[in-house]
């Protein structure tokens, strides 16, 4: 505001940060749009930095947003990617995660919270309709527990949603034997997992 002093892109820079740092996103992408324009070299940097903000206070919608804006430019990091499929995966846009989780899966086909992902997108597109259900996560599934059983006390919780998708779907197969052996290793991981005790005592009233 001092009209005798001359504005530096710095100016704008301190002033975005200092935004930035005191929570005050929406007035920094403010600054951080001025600044740009004055240093358009640094958009992957502060686009990538709003982006990731944006996403850490559940604001998925301007998260996604920053991050298509850096991505415009040039391809996003796999870890980009990750954190805009799961913006979209908030948002309920599971087309559109889906997709994202692909292209970070093309990259890095081990990354098993990749598959984990799609998983659950597969879940929610699915048919709530049991007799009528696809069981479109269970290739996902397997592909996650093919990756995360090397880390089962890292990855128990996800394990054991995995597990018991792998064996609610073998019941719906009448294949009991696979289904005991995917709801035993949910006991392997958590011997009191009330819900999967009651479906081996189901199996066990079916011999």
């Amino acid at each position: 505001k001092n009209k005798e002093r001359a504005t530096y892109p710095s100016d704008y820079d301190y002033w975005g940060k200092a935004a930035f740092k005191l929570g005050k996103l929406d007035d920094a992408a403010h600054i951080y749009r001025k600044y740009l324009e004055l240093e358009p070299s640094r958009s992957q940097e502060i686009n990538g930095m709003l982006a990731k903000g944006y996403f850490d206070t559940k604001n998925y919608e301007q998260a996604s947003a920053y991050y298509l804006r850096k991505g415009a430019e040039k391809p996003l990091s796999v870890a980009d990617n990750y954190y805009l499929g799961l913006s979209y995966f908030y948002m309920d846009k599971n087309v559109q995660a889906d997709s994202v989780f692909i292209r970070v899966l093309d990259v890095t086909p081990d990354y098993a919270p990749g598959w984990l992902m799609r998983a659950r997108v597969a879940n929610r597109l699915d048919t709530a309709d049991v007799e009528h259900k696809l069981f479109l996560a269970k290739e996902p599934y397997e592909k996650y527990v093919a990756l995360a059983a090397a880390d089962p006390v890292k990855n128990k919780k996800n394990l054991i949603d995995a597990y018991k998708y792998l064996g609610w779907y073998f019941v719906q197969k009448e294949d009991n034997v696979m289904a005991k052996q995917y709801f035993d290793k949910v006991l392997e991981l958590d011997p009191a997992d009330k819900e999967t005790l009651e479906f081996i005592d189901i199996l066990k009233s079916q011999r």
